[in-house]
């Protein structure tokens, strides 16, 4: 059946949707952290027509087109950390790209050269785009679409030869990675119209519980809706996210918090009675 369905596909010429053929084939891109790499990597194994091994080799660091999130306490380095990944990233490509949206506007682009090590010419040139205005959740969402579609529309001018091949033995070829660095999801808002009465009253409601929900569920869209062009088009995002202290857990820990457990959890007998 796959055959046919194949052939069918093939005579419709450029008008084909290859809905039939195999299409997961990817590299992976150092981080620049060796850990990471190999905590990251696999194995991949590949064979000929006549189901003969052929060879296998690692595959290490972050898989092309992924949404990453990185998560943590205040001042532990994860803005650093992606920033630094991100460039590593797009670093030996032409038209490799991060863009970075800085929603906190706690970044500079002399913090980011010291970080990364990038010409400033060639940041201003396009290799590092640092977005302070202009990013809200619509401006993130459009800037994507924009990339894909370029990509997409140009395949010639982006796509390279990794120089790995698939499982199957055949080489593969994907668009010049671009990375688009959110910093932070926290941060995310809608965008306002302008600076009428009308828009300001919106802001204010953004404040209620209510339109906090409705700005949740917009971001879960959003990313729901971009997902299937990241991989397509080789476009990463690299999300940072917060820990914060819960306010209704108190300041004084529980003996459970004391001892390294969750706060459902507990050590049966006099231990805990110990501790407090």
């Amino acid at each position: 059946m796959i055959e046919a369905l194949r052939a069918n596909e093939a005579a419709k010429g450029k008008k084909a949707d290859d809905y039939f053929n195999c299409n997961a084939s990817v590299v992976s891109y150092s981080t620049g952290y060796p850990v990471l790499d190999y905590y990251l990597g696999y194995t991949v194994n590949v064979f000929n027509d006549k189901n003969e091994f052929v060879e296998s080799y690692p595959s290490l660091g972050i898989t092309a087109g992924s949404f990453i999130m990185f998560i943590g306490k205040p001042s532990t380095s994860k803005t650093a950390t992606a920033v630094s990944i991100a460039a590593n990233i797009v670093r030996k490509f032409d038209n490799g790209t991060v863009f970075h949206f800085d929603l906190e506007q706690a970044m500079n682009y002399t913090r980011i050269q010291a970080l990364t090590r990038l010409p400033m010419q060639e940041m201003k040139n396009g290799k590092y785009i640092l977005r302070q205005q202009n990013h809200t959740l619509e401006d993130i969402k459009a800037t994507i679409v924009r990339v894909y579609n370029e990509k997409m529309s140009n395949p010639d001018k982006y796509k390279y030869k990794t120089g790995k091949l698939n499982e199957f033995n055949e080489e593969i070829e994907l668009f010049e990675p671009t990375v688009m660095l959110i910093d932070s999801i926290a941060c995310i808002t809608m965008q306002m119209e302008d600076g009428s009465a009308k828009s300001l009253e919106k802001m204010e409601e953004i404040a209620s519980q209510t339109e906090r929900m409705r700005l949740t569920g917009e971001i879960g869209r959003f990313f729901n809706e971009i997902m299937p062009m990241l991989r397509a088009a080789n476009i990463t995002v690299i999300g940072i996210n917060q820990i914060k202290v819960n306010p209704n857990m108190g300041i004084i820990k529980q003996p459970a918090q004391v001892l390294g457990l969750g706060v459902n959890e507990a050590v049966p007998g006099k231990l805990l009675n110990l501790v407090a």
